[in-house]
């Protein structure tokens, strides 16, 4: 009989992956503590403790950010991605308010233009509608009102320099008038001499136009997201930054290159061909698929981002069918490890539960949005309880936690510092209750180590 099989889970959820992402975060120093009683020196991961990882949306940032290999091991470990989102969750998820667009166009603006230019507002509109295809683009009320912060902020720019250079001013111009008043001697006149190109000027003018035009892409990048954020016509995020960081951490590694041969199993829907998608490394069809397109498209939640185009077909979020992608990951290791026995963790992003009471004589508007996270919350409630009916008939060791947050909480894209420290206290506090038995689940691991001799050391390649 083979060895039993550890699955692991995670709900999408926005920002929210930060929940799961400390839990794991701490599984990997319980266990590493645990070990460390009898082997010094060890450093495991997750893709050491779990043979199957699945994650949608969000959950597949962290499903594939345990998975990827860098020298035979994982590039990462949990407390790694923790960071990940308290440092890079403002780039994914932006605050378009009109303060806080003030503060960041202004903030890139020092330190794009620190050593190099006073650029007039006249430049800055030229540039943008340049840049952006002479502002067919942007042309609307956002950019509008864009300029006229520009022009109005590097006016007042101007005003303080000319404020604090009023003396030198005065000084030279009273040095001037001395020179010009001197008798001139035209016997000694200096030649007029031609001056000679230098080429160290064109480099350094070729420089600072590459400074300019990165910085007004930069500008504009952000003043078109500032305007997609209340066109209702448009997703609310643009990708762009998203992306970026995906390539940052994982190039161009494919499903096919997990580290430990992890299986990997991460929901998307494709609105091209209309159809479910479970991106996994377990059959070939999409062994080659690059991890960053991977997550993109399993997180490219409808109204959030746009859709993620991989080859020919558009996808977006799995979390429309699939937020918690347990059940489905615990079918196909069964199919995979047919006589294995499971150990199944499902990992919660938390979700709120509005009382529905007073919608009983409600119509279509008041209906729409409690009736949209209905869906979503009724569609995670029913994995688990399908998962609890399998895991009794089959003889499997089941745990989930998820965790029932207030109303304030439950935003998939708030960022700020206060948020971090709830969902925070949200997470010590779920693996402090006893009923989710989170210290059952971390002897299970540290046996599997013992059992198996998994004592990773920090310097193996």
């Amino acid at each position: 009989m083979e060895d039993t099989k550890f699955i692991l889970s995670i709900d999408g959820g926005g920002f929210r992956g930060i929940i799961p992402a400390i839990i794991l975060n701490e599984i990997e120093k319980r266990v590493n503590n645990e070990i460390k009683k009898e082997h010094q020196d060890v450093d495991i991961r997750c893709a050491d403790l779990f043979d199957v990882l699945s994650g949608t949306s969000t959950g597949s940032i962290l499903a594939l950010g345990l998975s990827i290999a860098e020298n035979n091991r994982p590039k990462f470990d949990a407390e790694y991605l923790v960071n990940f989102y308290k440092q890079h969750g403002a780039d994914v998820f932006p605050d378009y308010s009109a303060i806080m667009f003030v503060d960041k166009l202004l903030s890139k603006t020092d330190k794009l233009l620190a050593d190099y230019a006073k650029i007039d507002a006249t430049t800055v509109e030229t540039n943008i509608r340049s840049i952006t295809n002479k502002g067919t683009t942007i042309v609307n009320n956002e950019v509008k009102r864009a300029s006229k912060l520009v022009r109005f902020f590097t006016i007042s720019k101007k005003k303080q320099n000319e404020t604090e250079n009023t003396t030198t001013n005065e000084t030279d111009a009273s040095t001037k008038n001395q020179v010009d008043n001197e008798p001139k001697n035209k016997t000694e006149d200096v030649p007029n001499i031609k001056p000679v190109d230098n080429p160290a000027d064109a480099t350094l003018s070729e420089a600072n136009k590459q400074k300019e035009r990165e910085y007004f892409n930069k500008v504009v990048m952000y003043i078109k997201g500032y305007s997609n954020a209340y066109n209702p016509w448009k997703p609310k995020y643009l990708p762009d930054e998203f992306e970026d960081l995906l390539q940052q951490s994982f190039g161009k590694t494919m499903l096919k290159d997990t580290v430990n041969n992890v299986k990997v199993i991460i929901p998307a829907y494709n609105i091209t061909s209309d159809k479910i998608t479970f991106f996994t490394n377990l059959y070939d069809e999409h062994k080659d698929y690059l991890m960053k397109d991977v997550i993109r498209a399993s997180a490219a939640a409808p109204t959030y981002f746009p859709a993620k185009q991989i080859n020919k077909d558009y996808f977006i979020d799995g979390g429309v069918f699939s937020n918690n992608p347990t059940v489905m990951a615990y079918l196909e290791a069964k199919k995979k490890f047919p006589k294995a026995k499971f150990v199944v963790v499902s990992l919660g992003t938390g979700y709120y539960k509005e009382p529905l009471e007073g919608y009983k004589n409600s119509g279509v508007v008041q209906w729409l949005r409690p009736l949209i996270d209905l869906l979503f919350d009724s569609g995670l409630d029913s994995n688990d309880t399908t998962m609890k009916l399998l895991a009794e008939l089959d003889g499997t060791s089941y745990y989930r936690i998820q965790l029932n947050l207030t109303k304030d909480d439950d935003d998939l894209d708030d960022v700020s510092a206060k948020q971090i420290a709830r969902l925070t206290k949200f997470a010590s506090d779920a693996m402090n209750n006893p009923a989710y038995k989170f210290d059952e689940i971390i002897n299970l691991l540290v046996d599997k180590c013992k059992k198996l001799n998994i004592f990773p050391t920090k310097n193996k390649k």
